[in-house]
């Protein structure tokens, strides 16, 4: 089976670190409102909303934490 990326990478203006992942977990209903690492299968969103006291329930929410760290989000698969 030919997997397909269907992310395009997430860079902020002020970009100072790149978070650099592979094969994003497919969900049951879809990707839907998915934002890398959103499958709820991991800690990612989690850790990185405790670090920054930032929320990360929603793809704006996590976009805002990217926004205001400088992570750049990328997909090589």
């Amino acid at each position: 089976m030919t997997e397909t990326n269907r992310f395009v990478a997430y860079i902020p203006v002020r970009t100072c670190k790149l978070v650099l992942g592979s094969f994003p977990c497919r969900v049951a209903d879809g990707y839907g409102n998915f934002f890398y690492s959103g499958s709820g299968r991991n800690y990612f969103w989690p850790v990185l909303s405790a670090i920054s006291d930032m929320p990360a329930g929603s793809r704006e929410e996590k976009m805002a934490i990217c926004d205001r760290y400088g992570f750049a989000l990328a997909d090589v698969a």
